[in-house]
């Protein structure tokens, strides 16, 4: 399926057998699946709050310590979120009673800890995330760690979901069926490695992936490129926007 190699087969490093434990990018993440923010949203920011140590948020969390007042760095991750819930997308504006003539309004957005702060998780922008209240809520089922699961969308983790996943074109084989896009704000430099640009953007190929042939494409490409990890972006496709998985060497530069 992917150059000559059959379902099931996988032309591996010889005497090597790769497990999920071996390559980040085998091992599935609400988080990851999250799109990360465009690096031009990054930068502006940075120059709205005069904070150069602006960056989103880390899937693992973290747990390093960083001296910026809460209300700063609380307004600083409302502002990188666009004052939207990371998970579901919910960005609504609630009347709030009040007898002073201040907070009349409130979000329903709450600054969430990747890891909390009971078990060491920091204040700094890699640990933060902005949820709404009903998302947040359930991190508390959820065992307070990370972001919810929920129920009704369990297909996140099926085997039968399609991942769609940026495909390099020396990779590309006859018989996936190869779709355009353009992934916003990004340019290759000379090297050949993907950077952020702030323009139009690039444009990538990417194609549509069940769980189990996803699994197989990066034990394949491993062998070649040798991948760390991935993460998520949003490409401007005919069919509109699109979440698009990039895998990203052990170097962390994409593979597109």
């Amino acid at each position: 399926m992917f150059r000559g190699i059959q379902k099931g087969e996988f032309r591996c490093h010889p005497c090597q057998v790769i497990l999920l434990s071996d390559i980040p990018a085998l091992k599935e993440s609400v988080f990851k699946d999250i799109p990360a923010l465009d690096p031009v949203v990054i930068r502006k920011v940075r120059e709205t709050f005069g904070i150069q140590g602006v960056v989103d948020f880390n899937p693992e969390g973290d747990s390093r310590s960083r001296n910026i007042p809460w209300k700063t760095i609380s307004a600083s991750v409302l502002t990188r979120d666009g004052y939207s819930c990371r998970v579901c997308g919910k960005s609504s504006i609630e009347p709030v009673n009040s007898s002073t003539g201040y907070h009349k309004v409130h979000f329903g957005l709450e600054v969430h800890h990747i890891i909390p702060r009971k078990d060491g998780g920091s204040d700094n922008f890699q640990n933060l995330i902005t949820l709404c209240e009903e998302c947040h809520h359930r991190t508390f089922s959820n065992g307070y760690s990370g972001v919810p699961i929920i129920p009704d969308e369990a297909s996140l983790y099926r085997y039968e979901r399609t991942i769609y996943l940026a495909v390099p074109s020396d990779l590309a084989d006859g018989e996936m069926r190869i779709m355009k896009a353009i992934l916003p704000n990004h340019q290759r430099s000379e090297g050949g490695n993907i950077i952020p640009f702030e323009g139009t953007g690039m444009q990538i190929l990417f194609s549509a992936f069940s769980l189990e042939d996803y699994r197989q494409f990066v034990r394949y490409a491993d062998t070649i490129l040798h991948i760390g990890d991935y993460v998520t972006y949003v490409v401007n496709s005919q069919e509109g926007k699109v979440k698009v998985r990039f895998l990203k060497d052990v170097s962390g530069n994409l593979l597109a």
